[in-house]
């Protein structure tokens, strides 16, 4: 089971950056963020 929760938050994770980056494209997101979870 926390192989997939990890699995799964791997998949969201990016998802919910590039929605962010989307919503807010004069700023900045940290994508090294998105690289330490993965």
């Amino acid at each position: 089971p926390l192989l997939f929760i990890l699995g799964l938050v791997s998949l969201i994770m990016p998802i919910i950056a590039l929605v962010k980056v989307l919503e807010n494209p004069n700023q900045p997101y940290r994508y090294p963020y998105i690289f330490r979870v993965l």
